[in-house]
């Protein structure tokens, strides 16, 4: 690629074919190349193993041919190329294990790399863009009515079946697999874990209440070390008990406020627990007025 000076209009022209030109002509005259300067040398030297060519070209403002061309002269190969797309990562330089049309090791690379080449205020200028009500309103239109795909019965199957096949995938598997089960059960505990702490932060329950912190004392007076209060880390029978025997015992005991519970739902919970082979004992907050009938109520309970 060279560039052309013709001087009676100053304009600039960029000659892309390799056919000669007359140089006897007055009206035209090459200019030069411009060279490497030292700075731009080291810089090249000491990055193009980390750095892709594409990269090391977008820093210094050089075509990506005469970075090759001075790699060569200085008797340095570089990475291969494929097409446009080099085996490196434009953020790291690290080598692609697939490359092709990928450009970034890992998503973090790119979204480091995109921090870098927009500046805070274009980001922030599409950001607002994208998220403007008119641009919403504009893609919610193109949904709407009998637009929107989900509408045509076709549609609807395809989606339906694709769901079935991959849940019929995943039941298999979950059945087959105890690792993947495993993993399943612990993230789907994770997640429920986090939701469910979430949720008393944002109402501000207070956990443990005041009558759980009655029922707390009277339990660690009557068995100390016994049971714990379960601050949702136990999921027993789908069910989140207050209070957990820890000494190897399959005991629970729940404590029902008189204004949120009836006598059907304790025995509903009981017979629940009882199914899954563990014994529960509900005791009533109206109860704890007696501390004496309670205590020997317990003390029954984690005797048996």
């Amino acid at each position: 690629m060279k560039r052309i000076l013709i001087s009676s209009s100053n304009d600039y022209k960029t000659e892309h074919c390799m056919h000669n030109i007359n140089t006897d002509d007055k009206k035209v005259k090459y200019i030069p190349k411009k060279p490497f300067t030292e700075e731009e040398m080291q810089f090249i030297v000491k990055n193009y193993d980390k750095l892709s060519i594409r990269e090391i070209s977008r820093r210094l403002g050089r075509g990506r041919l005469s970075i090759r061309r001075l790699l060569q002269e200085l008797g340095i190969s570089k990475e291969v190329t494929f097409g446009d797309f080099t085996t490196r990562c434009l953020n790291c330089g690290k080598s692609l294990n697939k490359p092709g049309k990928r450009k970034f090791c890992s998503w973090e690379c790119f979204h480091e790399y995109r921090k870098r080449s927009y500046p805070e205020k274009l980001r922030q200028k599409l950001h607002n863009i994208m998220t403007s009500e008119n641009t919403r309103e504009r893609i919610a239109s193109k949904l709407r009515g009998e637009r929107n795909p989900m509408k045509r019965p076709e549609v609807r199957e395809k989606h339906r079946q694709s769901a079935k096949t991959i849940s019929e995938k995943l039941k298999k598997k979950f059945k087959e697999d105890p690792e993947y089960r495993k993993k399943v059960l612990e993230a789907a505990y994770k997640g429920w874990l986090a939701m469910a702490k979430r949720v008393y932060e944002k109402v501000r329950i207070r956990v443990p209440n005041r009558s759980e912190e009655r029922l707390m004392e009277i339990i660690e007076a009557v068995c100390p070390g016994e049971y714990k209060y379960n601050r949702w880390e136990y999921v027993i029978a789908g069910k989140i008990p207050d209070f957990v025997n820890v000494n190897g015992k399959k005991k629970v005991i729940e404590l029902f406020g008189d204004a949120f519970h009836d006598k059907e739902e304790e025995e509903k919970l009981i017979e629940h627990y009882k199914k899954h082979g563990w014994d529960c004992l509900v005791i009533w907050a109206s109860e704890l007025i007696n501390v004496k009938e309670v205590m020997e109520k317990i003390k029954m309970f984690n005797a048996r």
